[in-house]
Order: C-alpha cells, then structure tokens, then sequence
C-alpha cells in the first residue's frame, strides 16, 4: 500500500509540474481522483485550446500506466476541464 501511496504522491508531483508550464500556461491546477482515472483540470481560459487537449491524452496515458503497473484493466479515463472564474465546467471528455 505504501508502494502505491508512493506513486501517486509522483504522479501528483509531476502533474502539478505542468500546471502554468510553459507547455500547459493556462492549466491552473490538476486534481486527480483516488481511482487515478478521473481528472478535474482548472484553466484560466474559458475554451479548451489545444494544449489541453493534449494534456487529456497524456492524463489517460497515465491512468493506463497505473493500472498497467497494478496489474488490471484500466477504466475509461474521463477529464473535467473547468473554468478557474467561474468554476464552470467548460468541457468533459
């Protein structure tokens, strides 16, 4: 359990790395659930740009590599890109 514990406590580290990035300016914050399989991403834009699309492929490629190294199947992941002024939900995937 600590293994996991671990892991997660990287994943989140390297997720708030990307926040305000110069790859990802307008993420805001990054939260995760317990299940690592939903996400919540707050942005200082009103739309999804491009960028966080991409953002929401490499976050369900870190939900596979999750359950990859847990040894079972991967849920769908699912990302809920939200407005950081109006807390809105702007778009699900």
């Amino acid at each position: 359990m600590a293994d996991q514990k671990e892991r997660r406590a990287a994943v989140m580290e390297t997720l708030r790395g990307l926040c305000g990035s110069e790859d990802f300016p307008e993420v805001e914050k990054i939260e995760a659930a317990e299940d690592m399989a939903r996400y919540t991403v707050t942005l200082a834009t009103e739309t999804v740009t491009p960028a966080a699309f991409t953002l929401a492929a490499m976050l369900e490629m870190y939900t596979r590599s999750w359950y990859m190294v847990q040894g079972t199947e991967a849920p769908a992941c699912s990302v809920r890109f939200v407005s950081a002024a109006t807390g809105e939900t702007i778009e699900e995937t």
